[in-house]
């Protein structure tokens, strides 16, 4: 059952640096505790941006002992253990999660969006994509050897293949077999997930309960999340209110200073100058 507690800041402060494990000793090292560290939080975002590092590598690398990027990449693309795929956006997550990603349909979204986008010309190209990947077990976009162009990502024109490509993966129908710098090849996905880990049974029954579930997965990975409109709700097509009922059990309500929240039931501390924000905390 839920019930308020009441944090300082500086306790709040202290909850998310020990549970994202950045204050005292490592808690993680080396290809293990980088799979420890994505059970625990969930997933962490795949941003492909490397001004000094991409997210995902600054994350770990801040966090597990001894960290490199070539660990990742075997647990990505030859231990399979992790998938680049969309939980709230493009993210690393445990393979085991994927049925559940899929179901979710982020990356499904972002492939209806991109379908429009592409048109009839992404349609028409997918059959040959096929037709390669069932030869040569997975291509790159410089591998489907069409040179046309088209509107894609921010308005940026790119190769028609790359696009194609693209549509299928956001859609489930391939994933990424690996990376040679920022180029891609892909895979039928169907070829690297068991068909006993697809049909596998779903930690949820209903669409109430299936909210309810990935609710409070975005709660426990970020540790203490306010319920007002912000990143880590991407992908969750209600507001706070029904946020806060999906919570339910095993999640308390966490007030703090700085505004007001009612549905949530906070109340403020004895302490407090002020009315509290509701947070959220899963267990």
């Amino acid at each position: 059952m839920n019930k308020n507690i009441s944090l300082t800041n500086e306790q709040a402060r202290r909850l998310l640096l020990l549970k994202h494990g950045l204050i005292g000793d490592y808690q993680y090292y080396g290809k293990t505790g980088i799979m420890e560290f994505i059970h625990r939080v969930g997933s962490v975002q795949f941003d492909p941006v490397d001004v000094c590092g991409r997210n995902v590598d600054i994350v770990l690398n801040s966090r597990v002992k001894d960290y490199s990027k070539e660990m990742l990449e075997d647990l990505l693309y030859i231990d399979r253990l992790l998938i680049d795929y969309f939980d709230k956006n493009l993210c690393v997550f445990a393979v085991e999660d994927f049925p559940i990603m899929l179901d979710m349909k982020v990356g499904g979204g972002y492939a209806e969006v991109y379908d429009k986008r592409g048109g009839e010309a992404v349609k028409q190209i997918e059959p040959h994509i096929r037709d390669l990947i069932k030869e040569k077990g997975h291509i790159s976009a410089f591998e489907v050897g069409v040179s046309s162009s088209i509107e894609w990502h921010w308005g940026v024109m790119t190769s028609l293949p790359r696009a194609a490509l693209e549509s299928m993966y956001y859609r489930g129908e391939l994933i990424v077999h690996h990376k040679k710098g920022t180029n891609k090849s892909y895979a039928f996905m169907k070829d690297y997930i068991s068909s006993g880990l697809l049909e596998a049974e779903l930690p949820y029954s209903t669409e109430e309960e299936r909210w309810a579930w990935i609710t409070k997965r975005r709660i426990r990975s970020v540790g203490l999340l306010w319920n007002k409109a912000g990143d880590a709700w991407l992908g969750i097509r209600y507001k706070a209110p029904a946020r806060a009922a999906a919570s339910g059990e095993g999640c308390t309500i966490l007030p703090s200073l700085g505004g007001n929240f009612p549905e949530a039931g906070c109340r403020p501390s004895s302490s407090s100058k002020s009315t509290p924000e509701c947070h959220q905390l899963c267990h």
